[in-house]
């Protein structure tokens, strides 16, 4: 080849490097806009796929910071870690609300993800009285009689580690949003809604303040079999609200997206009487095709889940038909 072939040769190769610069450049500013814009529900799912969960410190989980272990129903291991990367997903103008926490074992997770970021305003509703059965507590340091308060046992577990978290006795209120936290809720935790009725009023005094992107999670969706209300509604009349994102491999919390505005007439207005069996039957075999995808998506056992919301639909078909 001749000097000039020499030179074109050069510039070809120039040019070629100029162009793969320029569209990494592109393609590196355009993922950090995307990351810095992510939806609470986007940096969940983001936190799960980039983390290595052996990594997380169970114990912080399970200890308080007198080291004493926690009370609590969720686990100690895949539960407890989800719930916190929850709470790392927040983003700063928001707040969280949980509603039922027995003694703080979620809550703490919860707490321990909002202490890494943007430190959000964490509200938590519970009677905070002991209507379940006593001989549930397995730490005699944690005892309590029937009926009687454990909220000094949730102030030790949880407001020592986050003090920003604020209890209220009792039930969210369609007055909580503009009297108590008054800011857009990025995070809604929901336990204790076993029944259809506090299901449906939970869901409807939180719709005002949940937004697109925001993270819903049910910690009853398949289990004990009494909260079939739960997967009936979402998988119905709010199927195009909420999205299942993942599910925990060792508890019953699953977690979803909220993809547009809750239609709080359609929840009040639901009954099953106004379905079939055979509606449900399709219903609840859509909620089973979602966690086997999920089961696949994330490597996840999905066997007890399905079994589960199978014994769901069969105990809401003798009951409410």
């Amino acid at each position: 080849m001749n000097k000039v072939q020499y030179i074109c040769i050069f510039i070809l190769v120039i040019s070629f490097l100029i162009v793969i610069l320029k569209n990494k450049t592109n393609e590196n500013f355009y993922s950090k806009k995307i990351i810095s814009n992510n939806l609470p529900s986007d940096r969940f799912i983001s936190l799960i796929e980039n983390t290595n969960f052996n990594d997380i410190d169970a114990e912080q989980f399970n200890k308080n910071e007198d080291g004493d272990l926690i009370d609590g129903m969720i686990g100690s291991n895949e539960t407890p870690k989800l719930l916190y990367l929850a709470g790392k997903s927040v983003r700063k103008d928001s707040v969280v609300v949980e509603y039922g926490c027995w003694f703080g074992k979620s809550s703490r997770a919860v707490a321990l993800g909002l202490k890494e970021n943007y430190k959000n305003g964490f509200f938590v509703f519970d009677l905070f009285k002991m209507i379940d059965d006593p001989n549930k507590i397995l730490l005699k340091k944690n005892k309590v009689k029937k009926n009687e308060s454990f909220i000094h046992i949730f102030n030790r577990n949880v407001k020592q580690l986050y003090p920003k978290t604020k209890t209220y006795e009792g039930w969210i209120t369609d007055k909580s949003n503009s009297n108590i936290w008054k800011k857009p809720v990025d995070l809604f935790l929901m336990d204790c809604a076993k029944d259809l009725d506090n299901f449906k009023i939970q869901m409807i005094n939180l719709a005002d303040s949940l937004r697109i992107g925001s993270i819903i999670v049910l910690c009853d969706f398949s289990w004990p079999l009494l909260t079939y209300s739960q997967p009936a509604i979402v998988y119905s009349i709010l199927r195009n609200n909420l999205k299942m994102l993942y599910f925990s491999p060792e508890t019953s919390h699953f977690f979803f997206k909220v993809t547009s505005e809750l239609d709080k007439k359609k929840i009040k207005d639901f009954k099953f009487k106004n379905y079939s069996k055979e509606y449900f039957k399709k219903i609840f075999s859509d909620v089973n095709k979602d966690i086997i995808f999920l089961s696949k998506k994330y490597k996840l056992n999905s066997e007890r889940r399905t079994k589960t919301i199978n014994k769901q639909l069969q105990l809401l078909i003798k009951k409410e038909f």
